[in-house]
């Protein structure tokens, strides 16, 4: 007997039209609000996320972020509806 891993399974049959074009992958790049600091930083300035320096450095970098992956042709962007990850 042939191990499972071997074995060939019927596919079913694809019909290919030639009207139809070749399908495209749509990237899309997920961004986390983790906001920049050092681990002495974090510990000093909990909670990091009510800090409007270091929120607006975020928004910055993401900003930086957006524009290269536009340039680069990405679908789209997108973030968590979270708290902010800046436990140590």
């Amino acid at each position: 007997m042939e191990p499972a891993s071997a074995r060939s399974y019927p596919r079913p049959a694809q019909q290919v039209f030639a009207s139809e074009e070749p399908a495209v992958v749509k990237v899309l790049v997920q961004l986390y609000p983790v906001i920049p600091a050092t681990r002495e930083e974090r510990e000093q300035q909990r909670p990091m996320g009510r800090n409007r320096e270091r929120y607006q450095q975020l928004l910055v970098g993401w900003h930086d972020i957006v524009r290269a992956a536009d340039r680069l042709g990405v679908w789209g962007m997108a973030t968590v509806e979270h708290p902010f990850h800046s436990a140590v």
